[in-house]
């Protein structure tokens, strides 16, 4: 289950929030402006505000006042919430450096400016990130030769499996699966952007500092 594509970003609805006008106090007041509309779905950087709700009409005594405006939507992550707990603290850095070494097997080590390192096999299967405590998170690319669809599996630093994941073009889009729910992620997205293990300065030794 550990394939080197990044997973990527999830884009989960926002929810507006909004609240209606008073109505006039006079014996004929107008009625209050209607409740605005609720805030945009979220998309990375969050929904934008829903409008607002139009004026109500003056009565006699009454007042007018425009309905409030929705909330924004939540901001979108990189990653569901299952994934992204267990990859907490062990994964690769948005911006910085890295260095590999050639391991036994033919595998790499891979050392990032965080201080996470990344062990990968000589397939480019299986992905163990480890930090100054040990291993914290993996993840395999299981699918089996000649497949036209991609498999991966997630596992914790317990090596719990916290969620799988298919693909049918490479890894760019995945559909994410973890507590009964499907989640679509693109491995493209700015949100997800991280420094590319394949373009790591050479070093002589596989020991990260």
């Amino acid at each position: 289950m550990r394939n080197g594509k990044r997973v990527v970003a999830i884009v989960l609805a926002g929810i507006g929030v909004a609240c209606s006008s008073p109505s006039g106090s006079g014996p004929d007041g107008g009625s209050g402006g209607t409740t605005g509309t609720a805030g945009a779905s979220a998309g990375t950087a969050g929904g934008s505000a829903g409008t607002g709700g139009a004026t109500g009409g003056a009565g006699h005594g009454g007042s007018s006042a425009a309905g409030t405006t929705g909330t924004a939507g939540a901001s979108g992550g990189c990653w569901p919430a299952c994934v992204e707990a267990a990859q907490a603290g062990c994964w690769r850095p948005a911006t910085g450096t890295c260095t590999y070494a050639v391991i036994q097997g033919g595998g790499r080590k891979i050392c990032y400016s965080n201080g996470i390192s990344e062990a990968v096999d000589s397939l480019n299967k299986m992905h163990d990130f480890s930090n100054a405590s040990g291993r914290c998170f993996s993840f395999d690319n299981t699918s089996p030769p000649a497949s036209t669809t991609s498999t991966y599996a997630f596992l914790d630093g317990a090596g719990n499996q916290v969620a799988t994941a298919t693909s049918t073009n490479n890894g760019l889009t995945l559909t994410i699966t973890c507590g009964g729910q499907d989640y679509t992620v693109d491995t493209t997205a700015a949100a997800c952007a991280t420094v590319n293990p394949n373009s790591c300065t050479a070093s002589s030794t596989a020991t990260c500092p």
